[in-house]
């Protein structure tokens, strides 16, 4: 028997009892943090991150509780498409936790063993936005439109990417794009609305200073 309130509450959580396997707690996480809910940048919606740590966490308490934590993922030990989960996951906690560092490191490994991933990139490209590299992160965000050109989300990080880069007219060309894919999600057409706002506030505050910016450029 597994002993201990704190295992038995983060198991309870994962919907386990307490006479399971790690084996059988990794799978679970795994099918509770793949749920399609999870399947698009669920970062729009706090209910789903904070769901989503609860997982995490929950899977985390359990292994350490189990004294099977290990400092690292060995490919070894899980089949590959476990391995790049478990990573994948990984990144997506640390960026929610804003630990940026250890986000795009997790990440990056994803990235290398799914190259094909259009989540793993946009996430990227999420991250060196956040660290104001803007370019950095239009190259990632690009390469995900590219892999999936139906992919609303990375058309709007795309967007908001050129917004922080002070790229206006190609911010505002990118969210078109993703007004013309007619997205259903509330949290997408909020975050379109407001970046749409902001870009246009630029713009006006662009065309208010040009005649003290020409005057001083003379």
């Amino acid at each position: 028997m597994i002993r201990g309130n704190v295992l038995s509450n983060s198991l309870r959580i994962l919907g386990l009892n307490d006479t399971v396997t790690v084996d059988e707690i990794r799978k679970m996480y795994i099918s509770k943090t793949t749920q399609l809910k999870f399947q698009s940048i669920f970062l729009l919606n706090d209910d789903l991150k904070r769901e989503f740590v609860k997982y995490h966490e929950a899977y985390v308490i359990s292994l350490r509780e189990m004294a099977s934590v290990q400092s690292g993922i060995n490919p070894d030990f899980y089949p590959g498409d476990q391995v790049f989960t478990l990573l994948l996951n990984q990144g997506i906690y640390f960026l929610i936790k804003e630990n940026l560092l250890k986000a795009g490191e997790k990440l990056e490994e994803a990235a290398r063993i799914k190259s094909n991933n259009v989540i793993t990139y946009i996430y990227l490209g999420i991250i060196l936005m956040k660290r104001k590299s803007y370019y950095a992160s239009e190259r990632y965000l690009l390469k995900s439109v590219d892999l999936d050109p139906e992919n609303e989300y990375g058309w709007l990080f795309l967007a908001a990417n050129y917004l922080k880069a002070n790229q206006l007219n190609k911010a505002l060309h990118t969210l078109d794009k993703v007004r013309t894919m007619a997205p259903v999600d509330p949290d997408l057409i909020s975050e379109i609305n407001e970046i749409n706002k902001l870009i246009i506030d630029e713009m006006s505050k662009d065309k208010k200073n040009s005649f003290i910016k020409k005057l001083f450029d003379k």
